[in-house]
């Protein structure tokens, strides 16, 4: 069996972790029904250095020492962790120190037949380059949050010219990241794009009646797709209200004449019992379906 080493600068910290990259592991599970995966990863205290997630082998790498330091590579991503954190900022050269070591030493020990990178930077220029250097076909995975970051530095285009060139074969996540990459780089990017669709739109989490119907509009003027409309509730008194004091009838009625389909109720300020009079307020008021999500 071929074997394919996924290479992420983010990635699930165990089975239990359902928001850090999750689809990093989904891909890389995806693949391993006809490939023998291992994934390789930065560390970050409580994950462990080894383990199995369903069928993927997962190799992390610690880059600060002592490794209970480390701070840049968990949660919502690395930049997220920059902007929060000046510690966190000047980790990032010693983890893309790191990364191309690991990556060195796992293909100098191990048999790989392509080596499979997510993102430009980190994990594009570290494990991308070594790959290329031992001859490996490098397939490079390109997301939305490494072109905008690119283009913002003033050696962006430089480094993500220099890591495409080298790929053998490039994926990215819509037809819009191919034309944002190309335009970041100059040229035209020869790159496949998902082409996942879309089925609904959900506008959730609403406080402002007044956005929510203009989005409802935006959304069935321009498509012909289901509207899902969920508000968030403050109280169920007095006809139960949003922030913006918009009461539940108000809501079910304006949704329904802007064109939802679905109206609904989600987080807010109720607990579930508090959400089910809000919901039978709404069921009061319309004869749409109605959704609800405490």
């Amino acid at each position: 069996m071929k074997r394919i080493l996924v290479c992420s600068s983010t990635f699930p910290l165990g089975a239990d972790d359902r928001h850090t990259a999750r689809f990093v592991y989904d891909l890389a599970a995806a693949l391993a029904t006809d490939y023998a995966v291992t994934a390789l990863a930065p560390h970050h205290p409580g994950a462990a250095l080894t383990e199995m997630l369903g069928p993927v082998e997962v190799i992390r790498f610690k880059y600060v020492f002592p490794s209970a330091g480390e701070r840049l590579a968990d949660g919502t991503g690395i930049m997220a962790n920059v902007k929060r954190s000046l510690l966190a900022a000047g980790q990032a050269p010693f983890l893309l120190g790191w990364f191309r070591r690991a990556t060195q030493r796992l293909l100098r020990n191990r048999r790989f037949d392509a080596v499979n990178t997510h993102w430009i930077v980190p994990a594009g220029w570290a494990g991308g380059r070594v790959a290329e250097e031992v001859g490996i076909p490098h397939i490079l995975t390109i997301h939305a949050a490494d072109v905008f970051l690119l283009k913002r530095v003033p050696w962006g285009r430089r480094v993500a010219a220099r890591v495409i060139a080298g790929a053998h074969k490039i994926f990215a996540d819509s037809e819009f990241i191919v034309d944002e990459v190309s335009r970041l780089v100059g040229f035209d990017v020869d790159a496949v794009p998902a082409t996942a669709g879309v089925d609904a739109f959900i506008v959730e989490t609403m406080f402002d009646l007044r956005e929510a119907v203009c989005a409802v509009r935006a959304c069935k003027d321009h498509f012909s797709l289901p509207v899902l409309v969920s508000m968030a509730f403050s109280t169920e008194a007095k006809g139960g209200r949003t922030m913006m004091g918009d009461t539940a009838e108000q809501c079910a009625t304006q949704l329904a004449d802007a064109g939802a389909d679905v109206v609904g109720a989600n987080c807010g300020d109720l607990d579930p019992s508090q959400m089910a009079r809000v919901v039978a307020l709404l069921a009061d008021a319309t004869d749409l379906p109605l959704l609800a999500q405490p």
